[in-house]
């Protein structure tokens, strides 16, 4: 289903055009970081390239890449943890002929995220002679971490991504039933690995609810001290509660500006409506960095009853001091 959805992409047929106009790069960098669409991805990549019936997924070539049992296909470093007898492995292998066909694949993840900075230094070697035949694909979830050398020598494409109600269309065709989706689409950021963690857990479904309630019920400082004993402002609950008012919050800055863009919020209109009452596009940004600090404060252990108090606090004085 991930797959079909990857197929559909626009990023996927630029690559297609690739290798229907026999104009591969011996090198790509492929920038993105949602797990699930990378592990996904290299499948599919590998059978573009090398499946004669154009991606039928029952040949043996394709079986055989799914299995991760092609002889031509390799995969490196998906657990950050290449070492450099893995890139000389890599490099040695590459100059030999194939078994199966006339080109090799190779898979290096986390090519940004290494903790021997001599791995990249020694794959540089065959960015710098590529033998012919071979097609290498570097994953990355920034360029930032990439050499510059090996960046100037890969054409760079990206991850393909997702809106929130594809990924919520994508849950519900896995099973996952529609209210959970639709809060686990939500929370995704886009990203699908997000989201099938999120739609594992119903709890979540309760969670956001409340965020809402919360947001929607705080009038005057005084309405404070009653949401503080809101389970969601919990230790084990409060990371999440910050990400929900954070996206809750962008969709009020739609709703205030009038900007029309995609909401994260699926069917929640009414609700953003009544939250945006009496909010500037200048107080809602505000509520914004107050959630963000609250999230600082939070990864230096302060008490997670004192980040949201001080939180509520700077929201509802963001809403009146910016009107």
């Amino acid at each position: 289903m991930l797959t079909r959805r990857l197929i559909e992409s626009a990023r996927y047929k630029e690559f297609k055009l690739d290798v229907e106009r026999n104009r591969l790069s011996h090198a790509y960098l492929i920038i993105g970081d949602d797990t699930q669409v990378r592990a996904t991805y290299k499948n599919l990549l590998a059978m573009t390239i090398l499946c004669r019936a154009n991606v039928c997924f029952n040949c043996p070539t394709c079986e055989k890449i799914i299995a991760h049992a092609h002889s031509d296909v390799k995969f490196f470093n998906d657990d950050g943890d290449m070492k450099v007898k893995d890139a000389e492995t890599l490099i040695e292998d590459a100059y030999i002929r194939g078994l199966e066909g006339e080109t090799k694949i190779y898979f290096v993840d986390n090519f940004d995220k290494f903790t021997r900075q001599e791995v990249p230094n020694k794959l540089l070697k065959i960015f710098e002679e590529p033998p012919e035949g071979v097609v290498i694909f570097l994953f990355a979830t920034s360029e930032n971490g990439v050499l510059t050398t090996i960046k100037s020598r890969a054409k760079k494409m990206l991850l393909p991504s997702f809106t929130t109600e594809e990924i919520k269309e994508y849950l519900i065709d896995i099973g996952t039933p529609e209210d959970q989706a639709e809060i686990a689409s939500v929370l995704s950021g886009g990203r699908i690995d997000r989201g099938s963690k999120f739609a594992e857990n119903e709890e979540y479904v309760v969670q956001y609810e409340k965020c809402f309630e919360v947001l929607t019920s705080v009038k005057k400082s005084s309405d404070i001290a009653s949401v503080l004993n809101n389970k969601i402002f919990s230790r084990e609950q409060i990371s999440v509660t910050l990400e929900f008012f954070e996206i809750i919050l962008r969709d009020v800055m739609c709703h205030v500006s009038k900007a029309k863009v995609p909401t994260m919020t699926l069917n929640k209109d009414y609700d953003i409506g009544r939250i945006a009452e009496g909010f500037t596009a200048g107080g809602v940004a505000m509520a914004l960095i107050a959630v963000t600090d609250a999230r600082r404060k939070l990864n230096v252990n302060v008490n997670p009853l004192s980040v949201a108090e001080r939180m509520m606090f700077d929201i509802l004085e963001a809403k009146y001091k910016w009107q």
